[in-house]
């Protein structure tokens, strides 16, 4: 699949990515578990995985609101 040689060591990075694809509370087709589990079959020698703390990838509108507002609140009181 990569063309890895022998001795070489593969290295995935997960740069704010994950939180942009949906979770099982959005579609029983959970993109995000299919992802790690094909990244896990290829055996990597590290993975490094760097997100916001800021769940607003659920399925109810009100929870990702209130998360996405008191995240980006402080994220701009921040700059001024």
């Amino acid at each position: 699949m990569l063309d890895c040689k022998p001795g070489e060591a593969l290295i995935v990075n997960f740069a704010f990515l994950l939180h942009h694809m949906p979770d099982e509370s959005v579609s029983t087709i959970n993109q995000r578990d299919q992802l790690l589990r094909m990244v896990k079959s290829m055996n990597p020698k590290l993975v490094t995985v760097v997100e916001q703390d800021v769940n607003t990838n659920t399925s109810p509108f009100f929870p990702r609101f209130i998360e996405a507002y008191s995240y980006y609140s402080a994220v701009f009181e921040g700059h001024s």
